[in-house]
């Protein structure tokens, strides 16, 4: 009897260390070991990605715009270059992800956010990410990845915004102006507040013309065709007499103009006035923000 329970401990014993020791799993298809913590499946511990300037870094939004005393509410969240499709990557960290990135599955919750795997061990996947122009602001985008043997992790929930360019991003003044344009089938402009034009005595509005407020300060874009009128008003500046005025009426969109992300619409005028010959022209008035903080435009983008 005593024999008996002495054998019954032993083996007791020996399988107890045998289910703490390393257990191997080799698939044929793709030679992924795993050992027995692993078995408790994919666990996706945080994300990182790209860095440019002060725009984002580690793949997130810095909220810190350049020129502006706005912040953003949008700070944090992980962004998207929706101009320059897979120039931003992502940087999925955890364990237990596998070491081969073709029998395991990656994820993504939202249809509009397309990604290339680019690397994938068992610790990291780092994939390239892009959207269409249309990216807003994405909430709980959900993350989810899948090992060879069917495990899959929990869902890793991130926000996600789009950004039209290095910096413009949703929710800014720029990211507006760089949406409506495409909206336009037109081309964004090279920089934020690129300039080619002045709103003076020979500036004559058109749609989709960025108009700028300052330097570096505020941007916004002519959303109609502006419909031209003119009458009678005689006046004498400088010694020059003006018969007439033209009115250019449009509207103008903004974003982020009262510092709070939000986007407005209102019609707008451009005033110039001509003497009885046409040779003579002044601007009466230049065109305003929907911010009267902003004053008159200062530059134009066409």
């Amino acid at each position: 009897m005593k024999i008996t329970i002495l054998i019954s401990l032993l083996l007791s014993f020996l399988s107890f260390e045998n289910r703490n020791s390393p257990i191997d799993y080799t698939s044929e298809n793709c030679d992924i070991k795993f050992n027995r913590l692993e078995l408790l499946g994919p666990i996706i511990e945080s994300i990182g990605g790209s860095s440019s300037g002060v725009f984002y870094s580690n793949g997130q939004w810095s909220g810190n715009i350049p020129g502006s005393n706005c912040m953003s509410n949008y700070s944090g969240d992980y962004v998207i270059n929706t101009d320059v499709p897979m120039s931003i990557y992502w940087l999925i960290k955890g364990k237990n992800f596998g070491n081969l990135k073709g029998n395991g599955i990656l994820a993504i919750s939202h249809s509009a956010i397309k990604f290339k795997i680019i690397n994938w061990s068992d610790t990291e996947i780092k994939i390239n990410v892009e959207s269409s122009y249309t990216l807003d602001s994405k909430k709980d985008v959900a993350i989810i990845v899948k090992n060879t043997l069917g495990q899959q992790s929990n869902p890793f929930k991130i926000d996600v915004i789009g950004m039209i360019g290095d910096g413009r991003g949703f929710g800014q003044c720029t990211w507006e102006a760089s949406y409506q344009r495409r909206k336009l089938n037109m081309k964004i402009s090279p920089s934020a507040y690129s300039l080619n034009l002045k709103p003076d005595k020979d500036y004559v509005p058109q749609i989709g013309d960025l108009v700028h407020f300052g330097t570096n300060k505020h941007t916004s874009i002519i959303l109609s065709k502006p419909i031209k009128t003119s009458k009678f008003e005689s006046v004498t500046i400088d010694k020059i007499k003006y018969d007439s005025i033209v009115i250019y009426t449009f509207n103008l969109r903004e974003r982020n103009h009262n510092c709070d992300e939000s986007a407005e619409t209102t019609e707008k005028i451009f005033v110039k006035r001509k003497d009885k010959n046409a040779s003579k022209i002044l601007v009466k008035a230049g065109i305003q923000s929907a911010n009267s903080k902003f004053g008159f435009a200062s530059g134009i983008y066409r």
